[in-house]
């Protein structure tokens, strides 16, 4: 079954405890609160950062570590759709 936008079910909401622990490593700030976050590659955030799973930073400080922009689709995680979303147009 692939859901349509009224279906919210497979959709994970944060609790306010989860949100309030997403705050960047370097300099604190949250995240998702500001909106400012995105998916890595694992080349990036793993290799090159050495960061894992729980670990989150802003946009500035991933800059900041790499000493460069970030470079679009070379460095973020593209999606791949799942078997929920496979076929949805928006």
């Amino acid at each position: 079954m692939i859901p349509n936008d009224d279906d919210r079910s497979l959709i994970h909401e944060l609790s306010a405890a989860e949100i309030a622990r997403v705050v960047c490593l370097d300099c604190g700030v949250n995240v998702i609160e500001i909106g400012d976050y995105c998916m890595l590659s694992p080349k990036v955030w793993r290799d090159q950062l050495g960061l894992g799973w729980d670990d989150n930073l802003c946009i500035a400080c991933i800059e900041k570590q790499l000493g460069r922009k970030l470079k679009g689709l070379h460095d973020i995680c593209p999606f791949r759709p799942s078997k929920a979303t496979e076929g949805r147009t928006r």
